[in-house]
């Protein structure tokens, strides 16, 4: 599904939530029910308890409560970062993946609020640096699904993890169904280049989409910019930072 607009009077009651738990982790769950505008409808919110040892840095719910909601439409499990940051975690991210369900994450410092796992909740061109949500990874596999209904697999990742000894483009893009191109190989729409930026593994990817242009979302110094959007350029303007093309065949191809 493609997940409809949250409005204001919603993230502010989330808010509330949030700077009231503080400085413990707030979580429960929020759900939609109405037309597909986000306005149409109402939006419901289920504050619970947290079960989490550290109730600071992390949290947790009762799986059978959850299950219980299981029957709601647009369901989604929220939780506050009192103290930022305002991007997911590898363990928000992992945790996503494992229960299936959109994560909507309230940062009190800075105040901001995010998606995770939440299908069409951006729009391709308008959305600002938020890495693991909105990161140059995140407008690839977002680009796919919208342009080419494909839905390329989902891999939890920290901030700043191509400095910690991780590579994720490495180690992961077959696996996700691309194969390099040869040397020589005019790059077609939809094919992915990476790159590296003042880093020791590829850290960086965009998109070709014609014409001699490219659309990536080029990261800042911190895990989310709110200055950071994504851009539309020239490859030529890449060419000395692009060590790969690589093409989408397919995970039967692995």
């Amino acid at each position: 599904m493609v997940w409809p607009h949250i409005p204001h009077g919603i993230t502010d009651k989330l808010f509330t939530i949030a700077s009231e738990a503080a400085p413990e982790e707030a979580c429960g769950l929020l759900w939609y029910e109405g037309g597909v505008s986000g306005t149409e409808g109402h939006w419901y919110i289920e504050p619970l308890e947290n079960l989490a040892t550290d109730k600071t840095g992390f949290f947790a719910l009762d799986s059978q409560i959850v299950f219980s909601y299981s029957d709601r439409p647009n369901l989604a499990v929220y939780h506050s970062h009192p103290q930022g940051p305002a991007y997911p975690s590898f363990t928000d991210m992992a945790q996503q993946q494992a229960c299936q369900l959109p994560y909507f994450i309230i940062s009190l410092k800075p105040r901001s609020w995010f998606w995770v796992g939440a299908e069409g909740a951006y729009d391709l061109q308008d959305r600002p640096y938020r890495h693991g949500s909105t990161d140059c990874y995140a407008l690839i596999r977002d680009w796919y699904r919208s342009e080419r209904s494909i839905h390329l697999a989902e891999y939890p990742r920290a901030w700043n993890w191509w400095h910690e000894g991780a590579d994720m483009y490495q180690t992961y893009f077959a696996k996700t169904g691309f194969v390099p191109l040869e040397a020589g190989v005019a790059p077609e729409i939809g094919d992915v280049f990476l790159a590296r930026i003042r880093s020791p593994v590829w850290n960086h990817a965009g998109l070709y989409i014609g014409g001699g242009r490219i659309l990536h979302h080029p990261a800042g110094s911190k895990g989310f910019d709110v200055t950071r959007r994504p851009k539309t350029e020239p490859v030529l303007r890449w060419h000395h930072f692009i060590d790969l093309w690589i093409r989408w065949k397919g995970t039967e191809n692995v």
